[in-house]
């Protein structure tokens, strides 16, 4: 039993790339102590035993966060590291010494008060203090880093009341987060500085992320790997709190007074009596109707309140996001959406031939609860639309599944698209994109994927809203036809480019630079 366990602790440690991975690819009712430690070891190199120690303690409350069904198993975890860590042998010989000194200091003072009580019986006796306190030098900061104490810090005091030693913080001192236990119960606090992931949005995981990272680049909550996606990544938030995009179609306006002006008894009749700006464009005009459709059926939704809530995904994708959607192709003409469980065909396709053209020896292929294809001779699947979870609860796991099928199915269609235009010019099929949106309780996030360079994929996160749960909050239903708003342009511009990309095929415009093939030799 112990040589299984053996070899298979061997071939985990193979594939473990950074120290963490161990408790992310390791079962917790599996954590050895002794195994961390080597797997530590070996993947990194420490100034001291301490300081791994010290590593590997941050890293168990970060797994725990992450993953709170690893919390029971992670507290044993850390008190084990704790009782290491405090042992005496992990002392420097500086921080002996000085303890001695203290306990010396602490005794003397025990003594001089003893005498004076035979002198002046009426004093009342003080608690003893800490008074050498400003001796220490070296110490931990808040990130594990060995750090010269300035000699001028406070005092800690003395707590009479709860018989506690309380450091006082300055303004300047740097903080992270602390923690009380209670009982069995731990309680965590961050200060308003800490970076927090808003909720619901896609995700990957920390060793997904470091494989995915060898081909892609990305421009997303979760991952912002390169300073150009970084740049478009904050010009595309930046242009989500202006409503750039409604604000292009000559909407926004309207849809602000409609929105907070009109009473729910007479939305109706003055949505369908919307014409709009006599300046918008045609573009303007047709993501009218499209609003019209999506803010008659929002308000039908909430005529009456739900008496029975389901958490599956498909109840708040058919009354929420299935309405946009088709009413987005049946106005844009140039898109057709398949609905519950569409087959994705590219991502199968491209891998016939490693199964030697045998379909059971290659990936089985993708099912898509809405899939957007192209009205044009070669059918590219251009939009992936997933629900991972209903409006209750987050599904995790569900969630982590398909923000990378998305990703998958985005480069397996553009792949297909290379071979159907590799006499294309290069510079006009860098233009084209393959769309992903994700449903995660209320919220909806839009992703475009494209080509970065001839090895790595480029992946930015364009749009995000929340979509009302209630007609009170239907303010919120701006983010969403903002980020409707912008999937339309994008669809229109992907309209002009496989135009583009047929002329250049055919040679009618002869293509200049590089062409589509030289990626792919």
């Amino acid at each position: 039993m112990a040589e299984i366990r053996l070899h298979s602790f061997l071939q985990r440690a193979f594939i473990m790339k950074t120290p963490i991975d161990y408790f992310f690819q390791t079962a917790p009712k599996e954590w050895r102590i002794l195994e961390a430690i080597s797997v530590y070891d070996k993947l990194k190199r420490y100034d001291s035993f301490g300081s791994l120690l010290e590593e590997m303690e941050r890293d168990v409350d970060s797994a725990c966060e992450k993953q709170p069904t690893f919390k029971k198993k992670g507290k044993l975890f850390v008190e084990i590291v704790e009782n290491l860590i405090n042992m005496n042998c992990m002392k420097t010989r500086q921080e002996q010494e000085q303890e001695q000194e203290q306990e010396q200091e602490q005794e003397g003072s025990e003594n001089e008060g003893q005498d004076s009580d035979h002198n002046n019986a009426d004093v009342d006796i003080q608690p003893p203090t800490t008074v050498r306190i400003d001796k220490i030098a070296d110490t931990i900061t808040n990130h594990g880093e060995l750090n010269v104490v300035n000699n001028k810090r406070p005092l800690p005091f003395t707590d009479i009341a709860n018989n506690a030693t309380v450091t006082p913080i300055t303004p300047t001192t740097p903080l992270a987060s602390i923690s009380v236990n209670k009982g069995s119960n731990r309680y965590v606090f961050d200060p308003p500085c800490t970076s927090t992931e808003r909720p619901h949005m896609p995700k990957i995981r920390k060793g997904e992320l470091e494989i995915l990272n060898q081909l892609f680049v990305f421009g997303t909550q979760y991952c912002v790997s390169d300073p150009l996606c970084k740049t478009e990544y904050n010009n595309n938030k930046e242009q989500q709190i202006n409503s750039s995009s409604l604000c292009s179609l000559g909407l926004l306006d309207d849809l602000v007074f409609l929105l907070r002006k009109v009473p729910y008894d007479d939305f109706l009749n003055q949505v369908w009596n919307w014409k709009g700006d006599l300046k918008i464009d045609d573009r303007g005009k047709s993501f009218l109707i499209v609003c019209k459709h999506i803010l008659s059926t929002f308000h039908l939704v909430h005529r009456t309140p739900p008496m029975h809530v389901m958490n599956h995904e498909r109840s708040f994708f058919c009354e929420s996001i299935l309405p946009g959607l088709l009413a987005l192709s049946k106005i844009i003409k140039f898109i057709e959406f398949k609905w519950c469980e569409a087959k994705y065909k590219a991502t199968k396709t491209l891998y016939l031939k490693d199964g030697n053209y045998d379909g059971r020896s290659t990936l089985p292929a993708k099912y898509i609860d809405a899939l957007g294809i192209l009205k044009t001779h070669n059918n590219m699947e251009m939009v992936v639309v997933e629900s991972s979870s209903g409006m209750v609860e987050e599904h995790t796991t569900h969630s982590l599944e398909d923000s990378v099928k998305i990703l998958e199915c985005n480069v397996a269609s553009l792949r297909e698209e290379a071979c159907h235009y590799e006499n294309a010019s290069l510079e006009t099929f860098e233009k084209l994109g393959a769309y992903g949106v994700q449903i995660i309780k209320t919220q909806v996030t839009l992703s475009k994927t494209m080509i970065h360079d001839k090895h790595r994929w480029k992946n930015i996160e364009m749009r995000s809203a929340q979509i009302p749960r209630t007609w009170d909050d239907r303010l919120l239903l701006l983010e969403y036809l903002e980020l409707l708003g912008t999937l339309y342009i994008e669809l229109l511009h992907a309209k002009e480019v496989e135009s583009k990309l047929l002329e250049e095929r055919v040679n009618v415009d002869r293509p200049s630079g590089p062409l589509v093939r030289s990626i792919m030799e």
